[in-house]
């Protein structure tokens, strides 16, 4: 018992030939005599003391990249346990679920991964049992399912605050609907839950929290078109990147080369190509999906249509297949951008109109707004159409909001400030960049010292001089006058 232990805990710290060397041991015991005279504390544990030892093999595989090895593995403990131990298959489904995860089988992994943690859960081994959550709902974003990753973190909330004190891992639960609401484009409700999320910060020691804390830095200043600063997020993200020992599905590496190619470094985001030596004859599949996808980025950068078209169809017939949604709109918007650039506008306009068709009901915004300033003339084609008016009108407001949805205001904001007749203080201007990053005016009263009655005021003072109604018209505006 004490050498499986050991194992697992030298497992954790991803020394691998250690931990084995520590189940070989417990292995060489079960396979002699029990002495006459052994007594055994904890009967439980005992019992499945060979299946603790062969989840500890399919653990390893997974964090080695072998889901093959892993899912014989983890079908090996289920087999010697039967379908009543909830506890005892909690290690093996939820290890078999995030194998699944990584072949593109999905709602099986969710199956799987869902039964684990509800074995935890019953057995009231609350850490645990939240360890998976974020798997849980990347699962259903992954199938274009936002409503429903939401319930899942939602409802694993519950679990981890029903005491006084939330236990270890609330914070990555907060973290998770940030992201969610950051996608639909809800800043206010987005700088909430990143703000609960800090405040457990200090008590995560999830290595999950950290890597993912650092990706939505990185997404949030992309937003602001602040590239350097995301890119120092993203270089601390590939450092934890190397610590985790769960599938990730959208590698540091790809993500990087994302923003080079965003920013015009077009010969970064060359070397990341070479290094990963991927090319558009490659054979699809899901766990390089991301990287074929950057890809097309990168050879629609170089106006290279035809072997990007060519890669994002057998790609769209993949997820098509399999399901998953998120993937179909986001191939759909870049077939899209495609024809838009090489002036086939009908049908840029056909299917930029099925993405949006399939994004709206579940609310997404950066998926569609992400793509700079190429989407802003397919949303304006697809408003004067009339074409779901209400979700377009929000993705057009939100890309109004973004630095890069404005590439040329630098060349014209001198012009254009002179249109102000009555300059912003530097108290009002300090105001505006809070608005720009979604805080509510009770988030920047609470984070200025200030009354809420008196940002009400810097707000009408600031909706005067711009020349606007409201919040999002007040950031579009100062946007194009070079103000934030």
């Amino acid at each position: 018992m004490l050498s499986a232990g050991y194992g697992w805990a030298l497992l954790n710290e991803g020394n691998f030939e250690a931990s084995e060397t520590k189940f070989r041991d417990a292995e060489r015991f079960l396979q002699q005599p029990p002495p006459s005279d052994m007594l055994v504390f904890d009967e439980h544990e005992f019992k499945h003391l060979a299946v603790n030892i062969t989840s500890a093999r399919a653990y390893k595989a997974q964090a080695l990249g072998d889901m093959n090895a892993t899912i014989h593995h983890t079908r090996q403990a289920l087999e010697l346990l039967p379908e009543e131990d909830s506890l005892g298959r909690a290690i093996p489904n939820s290890l078999l679920g995030l194998a699944l995860w990584t072949t593109g089988k999905l709602e099986a992994a969710f199956e799987a991964l869902s039964a684990g943690l509800s074995g935890f859960e019953s057995a009231g081994k609350v850490m645990a049992a939240l360890s998976g959550v974020f798997g849980l709902a990347d699962i259903r974003v992954a199938q274009g399912r936002l409503a429903e990753a939401k319930r899942v973190y939602e409802r694993a909330l519950v679990l981890a605050t029903k005491d006084s004190q939330p236990v270890r891992g609330t914070g990555l639960l907060y973290l998770g609907l940030s992201e969610l609401y950051f996608e639909q484009g809800e800043l206010e409700t987005a700088n909430h839950y990143l703000s609960l999320s800090e405040t457990q910060r200090k008590h995560e020691i999830h290595k999950v929290f950290a890597y993912r804390w650092c990706l939505l830095m990185a997404k949030r200043n992309e937003y602001q078109h602040d590239f350097q600063t995301a890119a120092t997020f993203l270089d601390e993200a590939a450092a934890h990147q190397q610590e985790l020992h769960v599938p990730v599905m959208h590698s540091v590496a790809a993500i990087q080369a994302r923003l080079w190619i965003k920013a015009g470094a077009l010969d970064k985001a060359r070397d990341w190509r070479n290094a990963q030596g991927i090319s558009a004859q490659d054979d699809v599949c899901y766990v390089k999906e991301f990287d074929h996808l950057t890809l097309v980025r990168l050879l629609i950068a170089e106006q290279q249509f035809e072997p990007a078209n060519a890669l994002l169809t057998r790609l769209l017939v993949a997820a098509k297949t399999e399901k998953r949604l998120r993937s179909v709109i986001e191939i759909l918007v870049l077939q899209a951008l495609i024809l838009d650039a090489q002036h086939n506008d009908n049908a840029a306009l056909t299917l930029f109109k099925q993405a949006l068709t399939l994004a709206e009901p579940e609310g997404f915004v950066q998926l569609i707004t992400a793509e700079g300033k190429g989407i802003q003339q397919l949303l304006v084609a697809t408003e004067t159409q009339g074409v779901l008016p209400e979700y377009v009108a929000k993705l057009r407001a939100f890309n109004a909001l973004s630095p890069s949805a404005h590439p040329d205001a630098s060349n014209t904001s001198a012009q254009m400030l002179d249109a102000l007749i009555d300059p912003l203080t530097e108290r009002e201007l300090e105001v505006l960049q809070l608005i720009a990053q979604g805080f509510s005016n009770h988030a920047i009263a609470k984070k200025l010292f200030r009354a809420l009655s008196t940002i009400k005021g810097h707000n009408r003072v600031i909706f005067a001089k711009l020349q606007v109604q409201n919040r999002t018209e007040a950031v579009a505006r100062a946007r194009e006058l070079g103000l934030l």
